[in-house]
């Protein structure tokens, strides 16, 4: 796969082009003259570099206190060239610079210099637009060099065309995957994978080969093992000791908020029986208060702080990989939730600086990441902002979400419930923050001007998180829902709740219905593939009911617009198999006399909500990225995948179509060398 050409403003050449005023030579070279060509020469040098100088200036304003750094009088960071809210009303910023209240942008230029101007027309196609107000087009002419769309059907104005056919190929917006765990999945490809593990043989087994690939001192690190494949029988380390040959392995379960560990790994943390248990985590314990190698949620990081963090090299690699897998699956942009929380701290902040500025800056990021960071660190994010703003000029990077834990997992039996667990009647699940801890930090990191996004899974959570949401919305009563538009709306900044997995009851989907101005639920379909073996025996039939469990079909006919996420890598990458699930699910509501079929048919809507899930819904839930993306309409960018055939009329059988191809900003990403329908579509 080529990378992306870099961006104009990450060049020199092209970025001095655009930007201080460019010195002239004059007859006379007095001192006066001298001095006005050096500052004038210093002020288009600021203007260029400011987007790269902005990771700099913040580390400048984090040690103001020590005299160093160019700061406000509030100790911002400040612009090299002087604007400031009072004296930029009326003026044009420089391309690329951050904004400043009163002052316009620059235009837009074009991230791919050196192209030819015009515009390169798919014609003959079956365009799903994802736009609810206008759906279908035959026809998508795309700028060149910009990669906006500029026109659907019609013939476009101008000169210089390039025409493809499509020969009647379906073609969608790209996914937008509002939920993932971007370097970590991209890690996970070249780790121990036991997705597949249906017996203690078979997960040993696999244990065996990856230590084989390894030196004897290397640590075992992977898994998203599923304990119900073989019957909901737990692992203890001796599960892993032979396998493993006395290298130390850590393997997370399939949710990520239970591990299992091996000896070697125990000894190597100092993790035993005089171990206490963390106050956000547990360790399962056997006779004499000895681990049995299974730790759950905090006590995760009494193993994995012993564990060698990955380089940033081997990060970015990890990242091209997964932009490369995502790509082929037709995912175009991602929501990026860090490592997990149990990770190291400041795990998140070291990916989005050394991976994700890295990648960004040299034209190297393949899709679109919209990058979170925990909520603890809001503080940091938004000094961040102030400074840089929300998004990279490549329009690749988009930075301002931060993210907290309410609740665990059901696999781990964490996910808070209002009743105890069917099968652990002394266990509701844990509470992973305290609620007016969460409801403060909520609150400022949203008055701020940043996404607050708040996992929460079981009954108990999703309540107590739509009391806070409702809290942070009648702070701002008032604020309209932008519905989209390419226009100069501001981007809707909507509280966002992710999972939101079990919910309370009807009550519970009317409290998201009447905050659908201000809040989102992200469902993650293909969990429901994961969890439905469990969600009997451990909830009980009267939650395990589709009312009560992966309800989103409720939500939506509550009112509220729901997003779709993967979670990667606690399950893969396959947003067709999140269609299929989602529509299947819909399907069955209905059947069943719940949601509401909003026209068309129960079928027919049912798929198409299934896709505006995964993409127009999930633009808007993706803050300053969604603007770009989600809708193949004019002024987005061409940002779409070809299919081998309509998920539409799939519905619930959507999985069985395949991706040909993948575009970014109208440039094939994906599939390029391929064949058959939309082969010529590069």
């Amino acid at each position: 796969m080529k990378a992306a050409p870099a961006p104009e403003a990450a060049t020199m050449p092209a970025a001095a082009d655009a930007g201080g005023p460019q010195p002239r030579r004059r007859r006379r070279r007095d001192a006066t003259s001298t001095a006005l060509l050096a500052l004038s020469a210093a002020a288009a040098l600021a203007a260029v570099f400011w987007p790269q100088l902005s990771p700099h200036l913040l580390r400048a304003a984090q040690s103001a206190s020590r005299g160093g750094g160019v700061v406000d009088a509030d100790g911002r960071p400040a612009c090299p060239l002087g604007y400031t809210s009072a004296n930029a009303a009326g003026a044009e910023l420089p391309q690329g610079h951050p904004p400043v209240p009163g002052a316009a942008a620059a235009p837009a230029r074009a991230p791919y210099p050196g192209q030819p101007r015009g515009a390169r027309v798919w014609l003959r196609g079956d365009i799903w637009t994802g736009d609810e107000a206008r759906p279908r087009a035959r026809s998508m002419a795309v700028d060149r060099l910009t990669g906006e769309i500029l026109q659907l059907d019609g013939e476009p104005e101008g000169h210089g065309e390039e025409v493809v056919d499509l020969g009647g190929a379906f073609v969608m917006p790209g996914i937008v995957d509002s939920h993932t765990h971007f370097i970590p999945a991209g890690l996970s490809l070249s780790a121990v994978d036991l997705r597949r593990a249906a017996s203690r043989e078979e997960f040993e087994r696999a244990v065996a080969a990856a230590a084989e690939r390894l030196g004897p001192d290397e640590w075992l690190l992977g898994g998203f093992w599923d304990d119900n494949l073989w019957g909901g029988e737990l692992p203890d380390a001796s599960w892993l000791d032979a396998a493993s040959a006395g290298r130390p392995a850590l393997l997370q379960r399939m949710d990520s908020h239970m591990a299992l560990a091996n000896t070697a790994a125990l000894a190597r943390a100092g993790v035993d029986a005089s171990t206490p248990d963390p106050p956000d985590g547990a360790v399962d314990r056997g006779p004499g208060g000895a681990p049995t190698g299974v730790l759950r949620e905090g006590a995760m990081r009494l193993v994995s702080r012993a564990v060698p963090p990955p380089s940033a090299g081997a990060r970015r690699a990890a990242a091209l990989a997964a932009a490369a897998y995502a790509l082929e699956r037709g995912v175009t942009s991602v929501v990026d939730f860090g490592r997990s929380p149990f990770a190291e701290q400041g795990a998140s902040w070291s990916d989005l600086e050394e991976v994700y500025d890295h990648l960004a800056a040299e034209g190297k990021l393949p899709l679109r990441v919209y990058a979170f960071v925990p909520l603890e660190q809001w503080g940091a994010i938004a000094t961040r902002v102030a400074a840089a703003g929300y998004a990279h000029p490549s329009g690749r990077l988009f930075v301002g979400g931060v993210k907290a834990f309410a609740d665990g997992s059901l696999g781990s039996r964490t996910a808070l419930m209002h009743e105890p667990y069917a099968d652990a009647p002394s266990e509701a699940g844990a509470r992973m923050i305290d609620l007016d801890r969460l409801a403060r930090e909520a609150a400022a990191a949203d008055a701020a001007g940043l996404q607050v996004a708040v996992h929460a899974i079981g009954d108990r959570a999703v309540d107590d998180v739509l009391s806070v949401f409702e809290a942070v919305a009648a702070s701002k009563a008032g604020a309209a829902r932008p519905r989209g538009a390419p226009g100069g709306a501001a981007p809707w900044r909507a509280l966002r709740m992710e999972h939101a997995q079990h919910i309370s009851g009807p009550r519970a989907a009317a409290r998201f219905g009447a905050l659908a101005a201000s809040a989102v639920p992200v469902a993650n379909p293909q969990h429901l593939a994961t969890d439905a073996p469990m969600l009997d025996g451990r909830l009980g039939p009267a939650r395990a009911t589709p009312e009560r469990a992966f309800a989103w079909p409720l939500l939506s006919a509550a009112g509220a617009r729901v997003a779709a996420g993967s979670d990667w890598p606690v399950v893969d990458v396959a947003p067709l198999e999140g269609v299929a699930a989602a529509a299947a699910r819909a399907e069955q509501l209905r059947a069943r006399g719940g949601g509401s079929d909003g026209g068309g048919g129960d079928a027919e809507a049912a798929a198409r909500d299934a896709l505006l899930m995964h993409t127009a819904a999930s633009a808007d839930a993706a803050f300053v990225m969604g603007r770009l993306v989600g809708r193949l309409v004019p002024g987005r960018r061409a940002d779409f995948a070809v299919l081998s055939a309509s998920p539409l009329e799939l519905g619930a059988r959507a999985d069985a179509a395949r991706v040909l191809k993948t575009f970014v900003d109208g440039r094939c990403a994906w599939g390029c060398g391929g064949s058959g329908a939309a082969a010529a579509a590069v």
